[in-house]
């Protein structure tokens, strides 16, 4: 397994115990919003935060349980991250 997808399961995993609660390192989202502004807000969080942050959909905001996606926004979600993902990193 991935050393990122370790982590982002230690943090959802921990996120979600007893007392659910988002972490600076982890934000859950019930859906892709298509307020674009926030979903730009909480990347350039991340991206300013040490070690970056996961954004894990398909998690109820108000009670935090999982109630998971579609597969049409699955594909959003997929294609904006490529998208984000050629136009961010550079290749050296």
């Amino acid at each position: 397994m991935k050393a990122w997808i370790k982590k982002a399961k230690e943090y959802l995993t921990h996120s979600l115990g007893k007392v659910p609660q988002e972490l600076n390192e982890l934000d859950w989202k019930e859906t892709l919003s298509p307020q674009n502004d926030k979903l730009c807000r909480h990347i350039c969080a991340f991206a300013n935060y040490p070690g970056g942050g996961y954004l894990v959909f398909g998690v109820e905001d108000k009670t935090a349980q999982p109630k998971g996606i579609g597969k049409p926004e699955a594909d959003t979600i997929w294609l904006l991250w490529l998208i984000f993902a050629a136009t961010t990193f550079r290749r050296w």
